[in-house]
């Protein structure tokens, strides 16, 4: 029939059809072999090569190797096939791509003895494109095993990713995280195996989430596995930037900074690493008593923000990063708060950083010039340069004033008289700017701005301003008991009779404030006591000292006692 249409040279079309249409008759009665000689020609001169002539070749080559599986030319066959996939995706719209890649994953499921990797992978890919996953996951873990065996390593990676990676879409994270990490250990020395493992530790993160009573033990084993097997590749720093999370969310602040400390000063993930590690610092700090251990701590801080300054090369930046702005002032803040010295390294730091800033916005600048002026104000005879770089300022964060207003005052604590008054003036200069903001400013930092004013006032001598400011205070605070004493002592150290009468009612309720035979009670009985002396009234004094000692014959210890006694050997007691 095929010979007749030919001979009266029927439209090459109309044959092409037939001769398809005759192909498929053949593969529905099993003749595999008749539908291939119709097909493997291709149509007729002048008629057009279709995508469903092509899928009914692949129909026969498919059944072909179907039926010569378990003999020598199975592998013929089943070359034949994948390649014939392959010219239908060439050749043809997604459709046909898919309808084929559909047929030859039906055809691949049904033989447990097929190893062609290619094979494999299309079956894969067309499960997972139909939405049948789980056809789509065996047939990748049969494709990954073969590329195993044949030791294809960057195809046999790539294929287990993918297959990890499915359980990652479906959000079985706990599966997930097994493959992944299964994928990274078999091959460890591949490109891409810190990615695979640090998936792992992502995925085995978002399982805890799901637990009733999470247990992050899996997790933290995972990133230590991650930090030993890969410590210099970039995956590290993501792995310690979550590890430092953990324990920061748990109050390890020790832990959370070594392992934010350990993050390359060249990494993505430095800016983070940095300000969280600024934070632990200053948490762990608050939790420390001991004076020593704060050194300890203040030192290791400064020193590990100096080290991302300086980077490996262990030399001044041309021009400073933005964690390396970042780190600078973390930097200067440590030692400058709590290290207690080198304040010309500090200088010099904050200086050449604002030299080198490059496009460091204002506030950043601005807040690096104000512990600059701390750093000149804590070097002898430096202060007048430090209150003229104050004064250059025209805008500063409030929250940066009041840091260097507290900086200040734990500084003046421990300075020689002449330091103290140097920072002192400092410190009204600071207070003048934030007066500036005081819309910004909570009441509890107004208060502090004004306690800081009040003690500066005192040690640069202007002690009118200075009792007005601790009256206002005292009335404002009636229940802090250090400030009404030190009012108290201001009171009392004045050349004025009035003011000593005001220290007398003062110190008398400083007593009925506070718990007998206590310090602050004590210095109130010595306080009347030095009152009336001033006064003139000796008697009086002497009476409240002999009431004290009938009470409490040792007058509050031996420092105590022996004020107590200079006033009696004064009025002649």
């Amino acid at each position: 029939a095929v010979k007749r249409f030919d001979e009266e040279a029927v439209a090459a079309s109309i044959v092409a059809q037939f001769r398809l249409e005759s192909a498929r008759l053949a593969i529905a009665r099993g003749q595999h072999e008749q539908a291939l000689e119709i097909l493997d020609p291709g149509p007729p001169s002048g008629a057009e090569q279709t995508a469903a002539w092509d899928y009914e070749l692949l129909v026969a080559l498919l059944r072909q190797w179907q039926q010569a599986e378990g003999t020598s030319q199975a592998g013929e066959w089943q070359t034949k096939a994948t390649e014939q996939v392959r010219l239908i995706e060439a050749r043809h719209s997604p459709y046909w791509r898919r309808r084929a890649e559909s047929l030859l994953g039906s055809i691949v499921a049904a033989s447990p003895a097929t190893d062609d990797l290619e094979v494999l992978v299309r079956a894969a890919q067309s499960y997972y494109r139909s939405g049948n996953i789980d056809d789509a996951s065996a047939a990748y873990q049969r494709a990954y095993q073969q590329a195993v065996k044949s030791q294809s390593v960057d195809r046999a990676f790539d294929i287990g990713y993918t297959l990890a990676s499915i359980e990652h879409q479906r959000q079985r994270h706990a599966a997930a995280a097994e493959r992944y990490r299964e994928l990274a250990l078999a091959h460890s020395g591949h490109e891409r195996a810190p990615q695979a493992h640090l998936m792992a530790i992502f995925n085995a993160a978002q399982a805890l989430r799901g637990q009733a009573t999470p247990d992050a033990g899996e997790y933290v084993a995972l990133l230590a596995e991650h930090l030993g097997r890969w410590p210099r590749s970039e995956s590290t720093d993501q792995a310690r930037i979550w590890l430092g999370r953990l324990h920061q969310q748990h109050g390890d602040w020790e832990a959370a900074a070594e392992a934010f400390s350990g993050v390359r000063a060249e990494s993505t993930h430095a800016a983070e690493a940095v300000d969280r590690a600024a934070a632990c610092y200053r948490a762990w700090l608050a939790e420390s008593n001991r004076a020593n251990e704060r050194t300890r701590i203040a030192d290791s801080a400064a020193d590990y923000f100096e080290s991302v300054v300086f980077g490996q090369t262990q030399s001044w930046p041309e021009e400073f990063s933005p964690p390396q702005r970042a780190a600078a002032l973390h930097a200067a803040r440590f030692r400058l708060q709590h290290a207690g010295g080198d304040y010309d390294r500090v200088e010099k730091l904050l200086a050449v950083a604002i030299d080198r800033a490059g496009d460091a916005d204002d506030q950043w600048r601005s807040a690096t010039r104000v512990w600059l002026a701390l750093a000149i104000a804590m070097q002898p005879n430096r202060s007048s340069e430090a209150v003229a770089l104050l004064e250059k300022l025209s805008a500063v964060d409030p929250d940066e004033l009041l840091g260097l207003s507290r900086s200040l005052n734990e500084a003046a604590a421990d300075a020689s008289p002449t330091a103290a008054v140097e920072l002192a003036r400092l410190q009204l200069q600071v207070v003048q700017r934030l007066r500036n903001h005081s819309e910004r400013l909570s009441r509890a930092q107004a208060t502090q701005v004004a306690l800081a004013e009040a003690a500066a006032l005192v040690l640069v001598g202007d002690t009118d301003r200075a009792r007005a400011a601790y009256a206002q205070l005292a009335g404002d605070l009636p229940n802090d008991g250090d400030l009404q004493a030190t009012y108290g002592e201001l009171l009392l150290a004045s050349d004025d009779q009035n003011d000593w009468q005001q220290a007398l009612l003062k110190w008398r309720e400083i007593e009925r404030r506070s718990p007998p035979n206590s310090t602050r009670w004590y210095a109130a009985k010595l306080a009347q006591a030095t009152a009336y002396e001033k006064l003139g009234n000796c008697r009086q004094a002497l009476r409240i000292i002999a009431l004290t000692r009938v009470l409490h014959s040792d007058l509050g210890g031996p420092a105590m006692k022996k004020k107590f006694e200079a006033i009696e050997q004064r009025c002649g007691g």
